[in-house]
């Protein structure tokens, strides 16, 4: 007995030292051989970075089979996805069947486990996407299968074989966007468990998840947020035939369970579904945790009554081929329900909805969707609503009812909502039956379209925004159009009436088409003032990056075609307060018209006729005309910060002016020009410009010294100006200035500085006397050197104006002769130039030569300028064409795969065509910079050759 005792000892013992030597041996020898096999089936031929990290075998983490264990590796994007992570995880676990180590078949997987594992999927504009990393030409070819070599049979015969019964995936986190289509969807905290043998042809499979958020996000609105999931599936598997069988099984989204029982089968490509969907015993709290506002606000506390059910089936087949779904019927029922939260003092009670839902997935068109009740009551006023849609695809027919009476303050002391005051009642009943193709058509006689909606006593007010009240909004609806029979309303204290008719509102409202009214707009005053003080600080744009009287900026619809004839007898927007605004304000297609509107202020009167196009919202453009009559300088330059910047020469000014301006401009955010971009024409005139307190003046007064006949008027004036690249410029324009005749010309800009020239002819007579004698002393000095001078009886000057607003630099000169820094400077310059005209007499031969060589040099350069640039045209025109054809093969391509693929391949064609028009624009933009080189190298060129000549 006692020598089998130490026989088995011996045996055990040496069992468990080969499995401790198995433990020490077995990694050290298979491990660089499995990782070559793993890594290679890893990462095979992709356009994008593949990096891993450390890696392991042991036989110890899942004794006795042997573990493969992958760290931190990640698969990054390149090209226009340089950096970005497409996929990779914390650590990868692949569990061997030791058996198959030793084998010479492959290698057996029985478990595959990821920790930490991300992943994120990007679709562009343009329908790039991120994971589309497969290079051309690796994806395997249909048709008959080579025959394999024996060399190939048995390198093939080592390969990987999964014969699972483990799954799982840790704490992975995921997310989508789908820039085409405007999605975003996003999964945090994902756990998956499947469990069962896999390798068997019938088996059972259990399936685990859980998911601690879920966001979903579509065309900018959040319709799923923070959702949690949890899902347990029994499936019972036939693997060899592609059959599973849905045992107890359910998904749970917040506080809602649902349950699936049926079948699935695989065919191929296809699958045969047969699958029952219900909720069973459901509160109808249960649905309320999927609206994410009110799951958000309190949902625990919420108190509910009444049951949910849904009760839907999903039979047919799924075939990507033949475009086939399955048939869906679904139907969602609440009955008997009530809301009511523990802090409020109403609640929603009596709630009955049904819905049905039926997708006929052979043909689409006949798929419908039937809200057959939906009802509920608030203070013991009932609203009911009723509506169905028929053949959704070919002519979408509506039919609708509406019928209640709704007391906002009621339904804000029941829901619990982020507003400071609600009130008023809201009546509506209106009747809807009408197909798609009667409205296109205008065929209103079969359309049935009838009803009212009435709002009285209506009170708004939330923090950020002004108070708003409505006395009464009275609306009566027809086929064709609805009446605003009557609209008064308070904003911010500001009494406002509006009354007049809405076109074409069924098909805005069915088809997204353009809504058509003509209204009237009148208001005793309004006061922006009280308007703005509701608004935060920052919505409004400070007064040095636009005008003084800028607005939030609006955002304006592309289907909406409204005109407005509107009087308002007092507007006053702080400093400026203006009477009798009437004219026509018109808004189409994102561009906002004001056409003929008319304000009196400022002492005199303005007409204005402007267009405010958004419709490129990179950039928004204004087109104005302004016509102004007699309106005070020095009111208008306090005023507008516009004015300020584009005539600072008129601080000081006092007077009247009268203007015609046409301009253009870049908007900025609150619907003002950009100063900047300001280019235009125009035309001022005055009676009578006085200068008050210019330094411009001021300093010229100080310096030439005409006393009283110098005086500080303009009068008569009549110029013709001119807006470009932030400097105004003026076309010469004579005018007096007491006994003296003056021309004015030059330009000044936006930065202050100013050029101006100003000829005056002055009497004689009318001269200083420091002048007048400085004069005869230099006609007798010129007699002695044998030239004659006489004094004419109109001296001429010239007087530069340089420097900046404030700090003007004044020059006079004498007969267009230099500028000097005295009056007596200017005085002598006048005999030296009788002088200096015979010198000049000598120079002009030769100066004409210049002008013959540099004239020839520029017409050459000017030739080769346009040739490069006609050249850059038809390139363009090439781009911009093919731009269309691939854009138009996109689209003409994704007709056979249905109606989502028709509207993604539009989106990337419309981006197609703009990617081409940017690079068309790109090949125009640099031939004309080069154009513009060889034009400036041509003219200094023709410099060199005048300087040269004309020593």
């Amino acid at each position: 007995m006692k020598k089998a005792l130490r026989i088995i000892l011996r045996i055990v013992a040496i069992v468990v030292v080969v499995i401790l030597l198995a433990a020490i041996i077995i990694p050290a020898v298979f491990k660089d051989q499995i990782k070559e096999k793993v890594v290679k089936t890893a990462n095979e031929k992709v356009n994008a970075e593949i990096a891993i990290g450390d890696f392991s075998l042991t036989v110890l983490r899942n004794f006795p089979n042997l573990t493969f264990r992958l760290k931190e590796v990640s698969v990054t994007g390149i090209d226009n996805f340089e950096g970005d992570t497409l996929a990779g995880f914390q650590s990868f676990n692949l569990v061997f069947d030791i058996t198959s180590v030793f084998s010479e078949s492959g290698y057996r997987v029985r478990a595959i486990d990821i920790d930490r594992p991300v992943a994120s999927a990007i679709i562009m504009d343009n329908g790039t996407a991120n994971y589309d990393i497969m290079p051309a030409g690796e994806e395997q070819a249909t048709g008959e299968p080579e025959e394999e070599t024996g060399e190939e049979q048995e390198e093939a015969g080592k390969d990987i074989a999964f014969r699972l019964n483990r799954f799982s995936i840790n704490n992975a986190t995921l997310s989508y966007t789908d820039m085409t289509s405007g999605m975003d969807a996003a999964i945090n905290g994902l756990d998956l468990l499947l469990s069962g043998d896999m390798a068997e042809n019938i088996t059972n499979l259990i399936l685990e998840i859980d998911i601690q958020e879920v966001d979903f996000i579509l065309d900018g609105l959040k319709l799923v947020n923070g959702a949690e999931i949890e899902t347990e599936f029994d499936i019972e598997a036939d693997l060899e035939n592609n059959e599973f069988t849905l045992g107890d099984n359910y998904i749970m989204i917040n506080a809602m369970k649902l349950l699936f029982s049926g079948s699935l089968k695989m065919e191929d490509e296809d699958i045969i579904t047969d699958i029952q969907i219900n909720t069973g015993d459901t509160e109808f709290k249960s649905v309320l945790s999927m609206v994410p506002a009110v799951y958000m606000k309190g949902f625990e506390g919420l108190e509910t009554e009444g049951s949910f059910d849904i009760d839907g089936r999903v039979k047919g087949r799924y075939s990507a081929a033949d475009s086939l779904l399955p048939d869906i019927k679904i139907g969602f029922t609440v009955s008997n329900g009530m809301i009511s939260y523990p802090d409020l003092p109403e609640r929603i009670s009596n709630i009955n909805i049904s819905t049905k839902v039926d997708v006929d997935g052979t043909n689409p068109d006949n798929t419908t969707l039937d809200l057959e009740k939906f009802h509920f009551e608030l203070k013991g006023s009932p609203f009911d609503m009723t509506a169905g849609i028929r053949t959704l695809l070919s002519d979408p027919a509506v039919k609708a009812s509406f019928n209640g009476s709704l007391d906002l303050a009621a339904l804000a002391g029941a829901v619990p909502i982020e507003i400071d005051d609600l009130a008023g009642v809201l009546d509506l009943a209106l009747n809807v039956d009408a197909r798609k193709s009667m409205i296109d058509n205008m065929d209103y006689d079969n359309v049935e379209a009838n009803g009212s909606l009435a709002l009285s006593e209506f009170n708004f007010i939330k923090k950020g925004l002004p108070p708003v009240g409505i006395k009464i909004a009275d609306f009566t609806f027809a086929p064709d159009h609805a009446s605003l029979n009557e609209l008064k309303l308070k904003v911010a204290g500001n009494d406002i009436e509006i009354d007049g008719r809405l076109e074409n509102y069924l098909d805005y409202i069915l088809a997204d088409g353009t809504v058509i009214g003509k209204l009237n707009l009148y208001s005793a005053k309004i006061n922006m003032d009280t308007i703005f003080h509701y608004m935060p600080a920052d919505t409004t744009q400070s007064e040095q990056e636009g005008d003084s009287l800028n607005l939030s900026t609006p955002l304006l619809p592309a289907n909406i075609d409204f005109e407005f004839t509107s009087l308002v007898d007092v507007f006053y927007y702080s400093p400026l307060e203006a009477h009798e605004v009437k004219g026509q304000i018109a808004l189409k297609d994102r561009v906002l018209l004001i056409e003929n509107t008319g304000l009196k202020t400022l002492g005199g009167s303005v007409t204005v006729n402007a267009e405010f196009n958004t419709s490129d919202t990179l950039k928004p453009e204004l087109l104005a005309s302004l016509n102004v009559k007699d309106i005070g300088i020095k009111e208008t330059f306090e005023t507008f910060n516009t004015v300020r910047k584009i005539a600072p020469v008129a601080k000081g000014m006092d007077g009247s002016v009268s203007t015609d301006f046409d301009f253009r401009s870049l908007l900025a955010k609150d619907m003002t020009p950009v100063i900047n971009t300001i280019n235009g024409s125009g035309r001022l005139q005055s009676e009578s410009i006085q200068f008050v307190s210019s330094p411009v003046y001021e300093k010229m007064s100080s310096l030439l010294q005409f006393g009283e006949d110098f005086t500080n008027e303009f009068r008569d004036v009549d110029v013709y100006f001119e807006v470009r690249d932030g400097r105004v410029s003026i076309k010469p324009f004579d005018t007096e200035m007491g006994a003296m005749n003056v021309n004015v010309s030059g330009d000044h800009g936006i930065d202050q500085t100013i050029n101006y020239l100003l000829k005056i002819e002055v009497p004689s007579e009318d001269l200083p006397g420091s002048m007048s004698s400085v004069l005869t002393g230099l006609a007798a000095k010129a007699a002695l050197l044998g030239i004659e001078y006489y004094q004419p009886e109109i001296i001429k000057m010239n007087v530069s104006v340089g420097g900046t607003v404030t700090e003007p630099v004044i020059r006079p000169s004498l007969g267009g002769t230099g500028a000097g820094e005295t009056v007596k400077e200017a005085a002598k310059e006048t005999v030296e130039k009788v002088v200096k005209e015979k010198v000049e007499e000598t120079k002009e031969k030769v100066s004409g030569e210049a002008r013959e060589q540099s004239d020839r040099i520029l017409a050459e350069a000017q030739q080769q300028a346009d040739r490069i640039k006609a050249e850059a045209a038809k390139a363009a025109e090439k781009i911009r064409e093919e731009g269309d054809r691939n854009a138009q093969k996109l689209i003409d391509n994704a007709e056979s795969k249905g109606a989502l693929a028709k509207i993604a391949a539009e989106r990337a064609a419309e981006a197609l065509r703009k990617e081409a028009a940017k690079k068309a624009a790109q090949l125009e933009e640099e031939a004309a910079e080069e154009a513009d080189k060889i034009m400036a190298k041509a003219r200094e060129k023709a410099d060199d050759i005048k300087k040269r000549l004309s020593r």
